[in-house]
Order: structure tokens, then sequence, then C-alpha cells
């Protein structure tokens, strides 16, 4: 949002030298920067940090997986009182149709996969490697 803003007052100020020559190819740098900006700021830096984008990495390397067996997994990696937050992601996951529940087993949803396979793209261009190992969290 705030790059979009930033946009505006940039133009804004802007326009009153569009006679320069390449003004449209300045104003597309500036615009394309702040896309960039805000699509590294908005989505790149969570995949690494998010609990939600590391519970897709889980349940991808591992579906299909029962809840008793996700529950270990987290309980193991992070200790029993992080299984909360983690099940509130999956509820939260399972809402918008990313994870899907089938014979007492979690697994991730055709859009589940897609977001897993976009994020993982992105984290092999930036090499993020927290979503994978969920040290920061």
């Amino acid at each position: 949002m705030f790059s979009y803003l930033l946009f505006f007052a940039i133009n804004f100020k802007l326009s009153k030298f569009k006679s320069i020559p390449y003004y449209e190819s300045i104003v597309s740098v500036l615009v394309s920067s702040l896309f960039f900006y805000s699509i590294s700021m908005s989505t790149v830096l969570n995949i690494d940090r998010s609990k939600s984008f590391y519970v897709i990495n889980l349940l991808h390397n591992s579906q299909p997986i029962s809840e008793s067996d996700l529950k270990t997994t987290i309980s193991q990696k992070f200790g029993d009182k992080e299984y909360n937050s983690y099940q509130s992601r999956i509820l939260e996951q399972a809402k918008r149709g990313i994870v899907t529940k089938e014979n007492n087993k979690y697994i991730l949803s055709f859009i589940g996969n897609l977001i897993w396979q976009i994020s993982n793209f992105l984290a092999k261009i930036f090499n993020l490697s927290g979503w994978n190992n969920s040290h920061l969290l």
C-alpha cells in the first residue's frame, strides 16, 4: 500500500515534467521498482517466516498425514505448547481450501499444491530456507 501511495506522489510531482524525453520510461521503471518492492515485502519475505507456509511445506512433504502424526512431528520439533498455534494454521488453511482432510488425514488441495510450487520456486530464487527448516519460528 505504501509503495502505491509513494508512486502516486512521485507521479504527481513529476507530471509537470511530461515534456522531458523518456518521461514514460522513467515512470515505468518507478512503477516496476515499486511493484517488485511490494511483492517482495508482502510475499517473498513472508514465505521464510510464516507458520502457515511451514505447515504447507510440512504437509506437502509428508502427505497424507494423520492428525496424531502431525501433532507428533510438530511437538518433536517445537514442543507441545506450539502445537495449538500450528493447529490453528491448519484449520485456517482448511477453511481457505488449501488443506483438505480425507480419511482422517490431511493433504494439500490442488490450490495448496500450486501455492507450494510457487512458494518453493520463489524460495529457490531468493535463497530462502527458513520455511523448510523453520528455524525462525
